[in-house]
């Protein structure tokens, strides 16, 4: 990177046609082509791959006249052996009456599916196994969310939306689907409206919902969370709030929830769990954690106290209430 920096014409020297791969790393390149192109006026003499993403302010010159753009593109069915040919578009346009007797496809409406998720990239076509084929397309959707989309022009996009924006896209194919029609799809519009484009007006509970899952889906590097589970059920919080949490969590996330639901507080597995006290008008902060079951007194170390006994009187009512539930549910599963 440095050579290419300081002295791009060194990586120039060597027999041709030479090939520079991922040039747009290092877009002062381009400039270094074109005035070796002018120098030498030969052709053929170098093939630029890579991406779109270019930042075009590092180049001072376009290329007219010296650099030629080819568009690549995955390869169709054909290409990739798979189709037998038996459509051809030309032909169509040449002779609408081409497919008037029809025609039929050697692959099953399986392997057509699995072929379309696939996609063309020839790395894809000759891997051992179809969950390798697939990770190849994946790859190159998580590249596109994560930095592409933000590349193109500098501007700093969310991964999350980026991704909802791609599968609204996906699912609207060969549709008429207005933009609003998008935007309503991935949940940015600020009216809700139903499956029948009926405006709705969601109850608090719902609007908590809502927030809560929007707010978890923005990118950040910390969260903070005061009483999330207001106006949810524990069967939701469970199933859907829960488990982006601990999502979050284990991406390194910093996730500060206040609590007094059990869901969050204990199978979430905080790293750190702090409690507050008050008593006799003195109040008292504990800091501690499941796996080794201590509330340790942040003023004074010798003021432990047990983060089960603790858990259960802040978040079940008690151990003796947690244990009549307990003894409830036994019974009336029985």
């Amino acid at each position: 990177m440095e050579t290419a920096k300081i002295t791009p014409s060194n990586l120039l020297i060597g027999e041709n046609p030479r090939l520079i791969d991922e040039w747009q790393i290092a877009p002062n390149l381009w400039d270094a082509v074109r005035v070796s192109v002018d120098r030498r006026n030969e052709d053929g003499l170098y093939i630029l791959t890579g991406s779109n993403s270019i930042d075009k302010t590092e180049i001072m010159h376009t290329g007219t006249g010296r650099i030629d753009t080819l568009s690549m593109y995955p390869m169709s069915l054909y290409e990739s052996g798979e189709s037998n040919g038996k459509v051809s578009l030309t032909e169509l346009f040449n002779n609408p009456l081409a497919l008037e007797d029809g025609c039929e496809s050697d692959l099953s409406i399986d392997n057509l599916i699995f072929a379309a998720c696939r996609g063309g990239w020839p790395s894809s076509i000759f891997k051992k196994s179809d969950k390798a084929k697939l990770l190849v397309a994946q790859s190159y959707f998580e590249g596109l969310c994560r930095e592409d989309m933000s590349n193109v022009d500098g501007v700093k996009r969310n991964e999350t939306s980026s991704r909802l924006l791609l599968r609204s896209y996906a699912r609207n194919i060969s549709t008429i689907a207005s933009n609003q029609s998008i935007i309503n799809d991935i949940g940015l519009s600020k009216q809700i409206v139903t499956e029948s484009n009926e405006e709705y007006t969601p109850s608090n509970g719902e609007k908590g919902i809502l927030l809560l899952e929007r707010t978890l889906s923005e990118e950040a590097d910390a969260y903070f969370l005061d009483e999330p589970e207001l106006g949810m059920g524990n069967s939701f919080i469970d199933t859907n709030i829960r488990p982006i949490i601990s999502a979050l969590a284990k991406q390194h996330k910093t996730v500060v929830i206040a609590t007094h639901n059990a869901n969050i507080a204990v199978r979430t597995l905080p790293y750190m769990s702090i409690l507050r006290t008050h008593q006799n008008g003195n109040y008292n902060t504990y800091i501690g954690n499941p796996f080794d079951d201590k509330l340790k007194n942040i003023n004074d170390e010798n003021d432990i106290k047990s983060w089960t006994t603790e858990s259960l009187h802040t978040l079940e009512g008690g151990k003796e209430a947690f244990y009549e539930r307990k003894s409830i549910y036994e019974t009336s599963g029985e």
